[in-house]
């Protein structure tokens, strides 16, 4: 999620505003700064004494040293508008445990006056985004790197991320020469497919690919890292049109391709949070079409502009020529109301993977799985132990009966299972989740969209709810189940747990959580595969 400043329409909604004018960012061995000349106003009524000035992020402030103590005033109607020379230093210790995206604000201080406000990239391209990004800082006790960058609405903000292949020199070279051979070349036809990172070979898009792969289209790739334990699941009819990541072939394919197809947003068919400006440009340039195929259903969390911006349409990586897998017409108008969709650009087929969902007879696992908490993603690395996320995964093991947790498998989400093989936290060796949920009895979740894909093999679904406000204040958002239409029990205090798991494992669905289910998830045929390949050819897409 792009943190930004998405109430503010225009400078006069505001009370103060910080406009840089040119910047620099630079870092040191130990820090990452800004220098650049600067442009500010706040109202007249505010006295015009000096201010201490603050570049804010988070919880911590960093001082700027400016040029001039009062700067060079010029009155402008209701306005007093200044001019200044600044520096500021940000110590990047400091920002370990920070989420992955913070956005900069400037705080001016005297004895009678606090005056937050947003800092403004570039005063001369006021609403271009252009995917300015600073010097990476590679910290050199964790696996993580941070830097200054352009925001997509024009501010500043600060990532904090996992170090990238991407980031190096090597690669910036194959980058740069991908690119420059995309241009030389002809046009191309190419469709590339993708799952999580490019990491997995298990959910929508894989079975698409082999469909394609099994009708004729040669055009048809599949990206996934070369090291990806996935791999096995290739079969060698499929491994002709496999394209492994952060190779030549891939960076000049990701340039060249013009229609992409996969279960997430298109940076995961390169890398999340690249730092690489050609990269970036092709992302705000936005000139492909692209095949949303879910990597679960999302009716789930409401698709609000804060919570989930990457998933609207038009807005961050997401182009206006998009279209999305639904698995109902209910999860249609979600998409609809929430996140700028029209009807025509939803394919209400149900989800490719479905068809291959199945559940053993034998199935006894009761498996505990919580939803991403991304702001949490940077302390898990650091101090897992201060992670609600993990002290959640506690108090839920800890209510599974004694005699029932040798039954029992703990697996984070994708995004966060790297920072959990550290834990004290047993976590099985995943290979696979589909494979995990083969052997699933009993799924307890928070609201991640595993929950679908469970229910539909059969099993059974608790969902905890202890901690749903403080979440969806978290996301900015709110959740589109309730107790009136959840597919499963209700766990509102933990105590409850060890009940409601003896309620509901090795035991047979209700007949009234299938109804309400029903609503969400529609086909249960097995040819959600089938309608979507027609109305990709329909729509000229294959």
């Amino acid at each position: 999620m792009d943190e930004t400043f998405s109430e503010i329409k225009t400078v006069k909604d505001i009370k103060g505003i910080f406009v840089n004018i040119f910047p620099i960012f630079f870092k040191t061995k130990k820090t990452i700064g800004i220098f650049s000349m600067c442009a500010y106003r706040y109202d007249r009524h505010l006295k015009k004494e000096s201010f201490d000035k603050y570049l804010v992020l988070r919880e911590e402030k960093f001082p700027i040293k400016t040029l001039f103590k009062k700067g060079i005033r010029v009155p402008f109607k209701k306005y007093n508008y200044y001019f200044n020379i600044y520096k500021v230093s940000v110590e990047c210790d400091k920002l370990v445990n920070n989420p992955p995206q913070n956005l900069c604000k400037v705080n001016f201080i005297n004895d009678d006056t606090n005056l937050v406000m947003p800092m403004i990239y570039n005063l001369i391209y006021y609403t271009k985004y252009l995917g300015f990004v600073g010097p990476l800082y590679k910290f050199k006790n964790h696996n993580l790197a941070c830097y200054f960058r352009q925001t997509k609405k024009n501010s500043i903000g600060v990532t904090v991320r996992s170090q990238n292949v991407t980031d190096s020199p090597k690669e910036k070279i194959k980058i740069f020469f991908a690119k420059l051979l995309s241009c030389l070349t002809p046009k191309s036809n190419i469709i590339l497919l993708y799952e999580k990172e490019a990491n997995k070979y298990e959910e929508s898009a894989m079975v698409v690919y082999e469909r394609l792969i099994d009708m004729g289209y040669n055009n048809a790739h599949f990206i996934i890292r070369k090291e990806s334990a996935h791999n096995e699941f290739i079969k060698p009819k499929y491994q002709k049109n496999i394209i492994y990541a952060f190779t030549f072939k891939h960076y000049y394919s990701f340039f060249k391709c013009h229609k992409f197809i996969g279960t997430e947003s298109v940076p995961h068919s390169i890398e999340l949070r690249a730092a690489n400006k050609y990269i970036t440009r092709k992302f705000i340039k936005k000139d492909y079409k692209q095949v949303f195929l879910q990597h679960g259903v999302m009716y789930m969390v409401a698709l609000n502009p804060k919570s989930r911006g990457a998933f609207l349409k038009g807005v961050n990586e997401m182009p206006m020529d998009v279209k999305v897998v639904v698995s109902s017409d209910l999860e249609a108008k979600h998409f609809i109301d929430l996140a700028n969709y029209e009807k025509e650009d939803l394919y209400v087929t149900g989800l490719p993977s479905y068809d291959r969902n199945i559940k053993k007879e034998d199935a006894d696992k009761i498996t505990i799985m919580l939803t991403a908490r991304l702001w949490e993603l940077n302390l898990l690395e650091s101090d897992y132990k201060k992670s609600k996320y993990y002290q959640m995964l506690k108090k839920i093991i800890k209510n599974v009966p004694k005699e029932l947790r040798d039954k029992v498998y703990v697996i984070p989400h994708p995004l966060l299972l790297e920072r959990f093989k550290n834990t004290d936290i047993k976590v099985p060796d995943i290979l696979s989740y589909d494979k995990i949920l083969e052997e699933t009895n009993l799924l307890i979740t928070d609201y991640s969209s595993i929950a679908y894909s469970a229910f539909y093999r059969g099993s059974n679904v608790i969902f905890c709810w202890e901690e749903l406000d403080e979440c969806m204040k978290q996301f900015h958002s709110h959740l589109m189940l309730n107790d009136k239409n959840a597919f499963g029990d209700i766990s509102y205090e933990f105590e409850d747990l060890g009940k409601l798991i003896k309620d509901n494992y090795l035991k047979p669905q209700s007949k009234k959580y299938q109804n309400r289910y029903h609503k969400i998830v529609e086909f249960h045929d097995n040819h959600n595969t089938d309608r979507l390949i027609e109305y990709l050819k329909r729509d000229h897409i294959i």
